[in-house]
Order: C-alpha cells, then sequence, then structure tokens
C-alpha cells in the first residue's frame, strides 16, 4: 500500500501555467521529446510572488538527451521586460533519470514530484511517473516514523548532558538536529515526505499541522538553548493522536534500530545522529 502526500493541493493560477506552457513550446518540437512539466515555488503551497521564476523540465528519450550537448542541458530563459529579469530555469533530463527518480533518497525530489505540473505529456509518460514519485509506500514511512522519533529521542537526552557539561554548541546543535527531526515525523505522519526546508511553514500548512504543534517547533528551532522536551512531548502527543503506539516503548524502539530493517533504515534516510 502507499499514501500519497499533500499532491495537487496548491492552485496554480492559470496564468503561470499558461505563461509556463509558452515557454517550454519552443523546446517541444526537438527530436525524442517526451514531455514537458513546472516544478519550483510558482506551484507549491503558499510559496509562489511576483519575484518568482519558474522552473521548467524537458524530458527526453535516453538517446536524444545523451546527443544533446552539455550546454543546452540547462538554459536560463530571460523576459527582457522592462524590468529586465529571469524568467525561467530550462533543464533537459532523460527518461532514464525520471524513472530513477522513484528511488531516489532526496526527500526533495519526492516531496517536489507531488506538485509538479505536467505541461506536455502526449505518450502519458510523464503523469504516471511523477505519481510513483510521489507516492509514499506505507512501509517507507513507517520505517522512518520510528527512525526519526528515535532521532529526537536521542537528540533531547545527548542536548541534556551537554547542557549539563556546560557546552553549548553540542546543545544547540542536538537541539536543532532534534527539532528537524520532529519536522520529518510531523510530515510524514500527515501521509507527505519531508518538506523542503526553506518551505517548512507554507508546508506543514498545507498538511494541517496544528498551528500549536508547529509553534512549540518553531521555538525549538529560535531558542536552541532550550530542552528538547517540550518537542518531545508534542510531537509524542501527535503520533498517538494519529493511532501510532511504536513510540511508548522506546527499549523496543531501540531493538528495531538494530534489526536488519532498523539499521537499513538509518543507513537509508538517518541525519547522522544514531
Amino acid at each position: 500500500m502507499t499514501t500519497r502526500g499533500p499532491t495537487g493541493r496548491s492552485d496554480v493560477p492559470e496564468e503561470i501555467t499558461r505563461r509556463a506552457r509558452e515557454l517550454v513550446e519552443p523546446y517541444l518540437a526537438g527530436d525524442g521529446v517526451v514531455g514537458a512539466y513546472l516544478s519550483g515555488s510558482t506551484v507549491y503551497p503558499g510559496t509562489s510572488d511576483e519575484q518568482s521564476d519558474l522552473d521548467l523540465y524537458v524530458v527526453l528519450e535516453d538517446a536524444a538527451f545523451e546527443r544533446l550537448p552539455a550546454r543546452r542541458r540547462r538554459q536560463v530563459i530571460i523576459d527582457r521586460g522592462p524590468p529586465r529579469r529571469k524568467a525561467a530555469d530550462l533543464v533537459c533530463m532523460s527518461v532514464r533519470e525520471l524513472a530513477e527518480a522513484r528511488d531516489s533518497t532526496n526527500d526533495h525530489v519526492h516531496w517536489c514530484a507531488g506538485f509538479a505540473r505536467v505541461l506536455h505529456d502526449p505518450r502519458e509518460a510523464i503523469g504516471p511517473l511523477m505519481a510513483q514519485i510521489a507516492a509514499l509506500p506505507e512501509n517507507v514511512a513507517l520505517a522512518r516514523l520510528k527512525l526519526h522519533f528515535l532521532e529526537l529521542h536521542y537528540c533531547a537526552n545527548k542536548a541534556d548532558r551537554a547542557r549539563a557539561g556546560g557546552n553549548d554548541l553540542n546543545v544547540a546543535t542536538m537541539v536543532v538536529h532534534g527539532a528537524l527531526a520532529a519536522l520529518k515525523v510531523l510530515a510524514l505522519e500527515h501521509g507527505s515526505w519531508p518538506i523542503i526546508l526553506h518551505w517548512t511553514a507554507q508546508g506543514l500548512a498545507a498538511l494541517a499541522v496544528p498551528g500549536e504543534v508547529v509553534e512549540v517547533v518553531r521555538r525549538a528551532l529560535l531558542h536552541p538553548a532550550e530542552p528538547l522536551e517540550p518537542v518531545l512531548a508534542v510531537v509524542s502527543s501527535s503520533l498517538a493522536s494519529n493511532g501510532h503506539r511504536f513510540h511508548q516503548h522506546i527499549l523496543s524502539l531501540d531493538e528495531w534500530r538494530w534489526s536488519a530493517e532498523g539499521r537499513a533504515t538509518v543507513e537509508q534516510w538517518g541525519a547522522g545522529v544514531l
């Protein structure tokens, strides 16, 4: 089974979609073009403004992509205005590269795919691939919930020990890492891949994470000298309210961490704190 993140919850103005199609149109007539899509801040929830440019992607057959000179694989499209400004980044990629993104360990790849807008897909190849990249397998979500809760718990303990030893740098490092682990838990338990960090507030709002929960994590990030216990408490409560119980048995969770599945999860998705 798979669960989906906030796919398609952002409302992209028709003007942006129309402009994206206009800009990408000249690149669709080339040899081996499979399709094109729009990504970036103009399609993420609540992130677009008048300064946002477009992130355009043209997908080519593998052989056509290999023939494409390196200098033409990324282009900057300039709006001559006035005022003169960058209108878009246009990136060419192969079908193979897009397909391989399904197995990416980069959360950004999966999260972004959930909001991508397909602009041209005559073979109906791009849309299905995007859906597969955006899909969050249930077993991955559960394993990562365990991992990131353990990271939060570990960081809270290490921050307390560093605080007792008077090492404020270690305290701040552990608090920040623990808060980031908490953000991953909050996204995953709401059915989403972890959010792009510089759009954290908008991503959490799109997932309808309660404001009081977000505020506790925000305070930890703004005040890293303070204990992580309030974050640990609010995340534990959130997990329980969503039907999870694994976090209530830390010894069992620690045993899982050293199991084959746990080791593999740490290796693939860990932040380097365990």
